[in-house]
């Protein structure tokens, strides 16, 4: 595996004063924006909403993943929670798939608020993305390329990760598609999509996974939200440029879950380096034991949910 997204994405998330905190272009233009939305353009105004919705479900995110790593050491204490490991897990899972897909939608209603042409640019990302990546001739790509933009055709192509968030997630809301985890919570969040047609694996992607069948949840996820996170900072360079604006603000996310999110990146930094060494056997999650280690406060480790502007801390 490539580490370089992962390593990339992983400097965006830090631990500050026990508060885990993503800083970012993203997070300045949000802060930018929703200070200029009140008494700004309809253009504006519609930015800052959609980017706010975005904002909410990246939050839902981040919530469904610390909910399962903190269910997950229930388990192994608890055996009522062990009993229902299974149940809760595979809705959190089809929960967070669908959430990646909403935030993406938001995303990609600014895009096409803030394209060349925006009234002939789809509002839907799967829709967008497919006519980025897949025109029906060269001429009709051209054509496309001028009601988008170059600048927006390029950070579109750069989500190449997005087939395969998106066949899972459409395999999962419309063709039947089940989510498994597997047996016992102590070997870690193990899981897989079945296609509701076939029951064939939805999902093989080699270096997140146990082995043929089975993927470790932590890995498939800190490798998403990572390229998730690079592509909101490539979206955010774009939109200030649309909007005539200059980052001003030193806008900040705090969530608990960031720092659960952290520990799956180096825990799947360090799996990879390992493996690139050419260890043998089934490969446990790698546990960090870095800054990110769990912090103990009155409050949620992190912090509440919260898009802050003040000093860097």
């Amino acid at each position: 595996m490539d580490n370089s997204q992962l390593t990339k994405a992983r400097a965006l998330l830090r631990l500050r004063r026990l508060r885990f905190t993503y800083r970012g272009n993203f997070t300045f233009l949000c802060a930018d924006v929703a200070r200029l939305a009140l008494d700004g353009s309809d253009t504006l105004k519609w930015a800052h909403r959609h980017l706010r919705f975005a904002v909410g479900n990246l939050w839902n995110i981040l919530t469904v993943c610390d909910r399962l790593e903190w269910m997950n050491r229930q388990c192994r204490r608890d055996q009522r929670a062990a009993s229902v490991w299974t149940y809760y897990a595979e809705a959190d899972i089809e929960y967070w798939h669908i959430q990646m897909r909403t935030l993406l939608d938001h995303l990609a209603k600014v895009i096409s608020r803030l394209a060349h042409r925006s009234e002939q640019v789809p509002i839907s990302f799967s829709r967008l993305y497919q006519r980025v990546g897949n025109p029906k001739s060269e001429a009709e790509a051209r054509k496309f390329a001028d009601k988008l933009g170059a600048d927006w055709l390029a950070v579109m192509r750069s989500a190449t990760w997005y087939p395969t968030l998106r066949n899972v997630r459409e395999e999962l809301v419309h063709w039947g598609g089940q989510t498994m985890v597997f047996l016992p919570p102590s070997d870690g969040i193990l899981f897989q999509v079945h296609k509701g047609v076939s029951f064939k694996s939805a999902i093989d992607v080699e270096p997140l996974m146990l082995n043929h069948n089975v993927v470790f949840f932590d890995r498939y996820a800190a490798f998403f939200l990572s390229s998730a996170l690079l592509f909101l900072e490539d979206f955010a360079v774009t939109a200030y440029a649309r909007l005539g604006l200059e980052p001003y603000l030193n806008g900040m996310m705090r969530h608990f879950g960031f720092g659960t999110v952290m520990r799956w990146i180096d825990s799947t930094i360090k799996a990879a380096l390992q493996e690139g060494r050419g260890s043998t056997g089934c490969a446990k999650p790698a546990r960090s034991r870095g800054a990110a280690s769990r912090v103990v406060t009155r409050d949620p480790p992190g912090g509440h949910a919260n898009l802050i502007v003040g000093p860097d801390d």
